[in-house]
């Protein structure tokens, strides 16, 4: 098979997954609703069995990337999350010891527009960078510029960590999060 069309059949494969409640009419909710979250959470409370999950939903919204959380989304794992000229920074609630895997994909609303997202994972954080197809290949694009009414970015990974956080632990992650919070909404 042609690399460039299995690529593009993984693409759509993953936009597929990524179905949005918005579109089926007994779920519709108010989405203006949405609430974004930055400041740091409850930390340790997402290791289990030696292995931590890593899942959410990423909304830009002014610019400025973050957590949606709301009636229709929960995340789990994610303690921060930064938006630079560069790239947006997730950072994770429990650090990892090995990175089993962890996939970023945007949703349909954004695949339409051909934009592309990528990971660099780091074993306590994932840099998510963006890039948009034209007509003479994919370009690097600011993560403030990548938008679309009510579009996001699905992440979800895991990681294996030391479940055995100790609450001194805790409190010196929690307080090296807090210099990534920024502003809250």
């Amino acid at each position: 098979m042609d690399v460039r069309k299995s690529f593009w059949i993984g693409l759509v494969g993953l936009a597929a997954i990524a179905y949005d409640v918005r579109d089926h009419p007994r779920l519709h909710a108010p989405f203006d609703a949405y609430q974004h979250r930055t400041e740091v959470l409850a930390i340790g409370r997402n290791c289990d069995s030696g292995q931590v999950n890593i899942s959410g939903t990423l909304g830009n919204r002014d610019g400025r990337w973050s957590v949606i959380e709301d009636h229709t989304h929960q995340s789990h794992g994610i303690a921060a999350v930064e938006t630079d000229a560069f790239a947006v920074t997730v950072v994770f609630e429990t650090p990892g010891q090995r990175i089993v895997s962890i996939v970023a994909v945007p949703d349909e609303a954004l695949a339409r527009q051909g934009y592309f997202v990528g990971a660099s994972v780091g074993l306590d954080r994932a840099r998510l960078s963006f890039a948009r197809a034209g007509l003479t290949g994919a370009r690097p694009v600011a993560p403030k510029t990548v938008r679309a009414p009510l579009s996001n970015i699905w992440i979800h990974g895991v990681l294996e960590a030391d479940c055995n956080t100790s609450p001194d632990q805790v409190a010196a992650r929690a307080a090296d999060i807090g210099g990534l919070r920024g502003p809250t909404p």
